[in-house]
């Protein structure tokens, strides 16, 4: 959009609608954010963004929000500064997950469901959450296992909690696919032989 100017949206979905009338057509945005804060500061831009193009009549029906979840796991490997982390109020590192909490997801789903009079569509179009496992401390690796479930349970939920999410979809689900971060084992819902970690 800053390349190529503010009409890009508004031009692309008008055009798609003109070439196809009855499909349903949706602005797929992913979320790229580190802590809530940043996710808060994203998902305004979004619903602006939003605002925007349905106060101008702009053909648009959905919202796919794409989330990443990530998990490191290993707090030896941060310490030395070889992962990225975050300082708390004590001044300790702390892991930098990148994550996306459900009750501030299920709050943007309402308030994005809510524009065009109720009738906008919302999905989850990619919900990942991988474990980045630096740490073989087997208390360790169930922590991050926990936490893992607990963001696809409650991201699954934040869309079960409006109407207007109307589904989910998940990528990443085995450990098969190639991972991400160097020296990391990356888990999935499932590992390479297809059995649930």
């Amino acid at each position: 959009v800053e390349t190529a100017g503010s009409e890009l949206l508004p031009t692309a979905f008008r055009a798609a609608a003109e070439a196809c009338p009855h499909a349903t057509l949706y602005l797929n945005e992913r979320m790229n954010c580190v802590d809530e804060y940043e996710c808060e500061m994203h998902f305004e831009a979004l619903h602006d963004l939003m605002l925007n193009l349905v106060g101008r009549g702009v053909p648009v029906h959905g919202v796919g929000i794409g989330l990443s979840h990530q998990v490191f796991n290993d707090y030896e490997l941060i310490a030395d500064e070889q992962l990225p982390s975050t300082t708390d109020a004590y001044g300790n590192k702390q892991p930098l997950y990148s994550l996306l909490p459900p009750r501030l997801l299920a709050r943007w789903i309402a308030a994005l469901g809510a524009l065009n009079e109720d009738r906008m569509r919302v999905r989850v179009s990619s919900l990942e959450c991988a474990v980045f496992s630096y740490s073989e401390d087997p208390e360790v690796e169930a922590s991050s296992l926990w936490l893992q479930s607990e963001l696809y349970a409650g991201s699954v939920g934040a869309c079960l909690s409006h109407s207007s999410c109307e589904a989910v979809s998940v990528g990443d689900v085995t450990d098969a696919m190639p991972a991400e971060a160097t020296r990391s084992t990356r888990r999935a819902l499932w590992d390479a032989t297809g059995s649930p970690t």
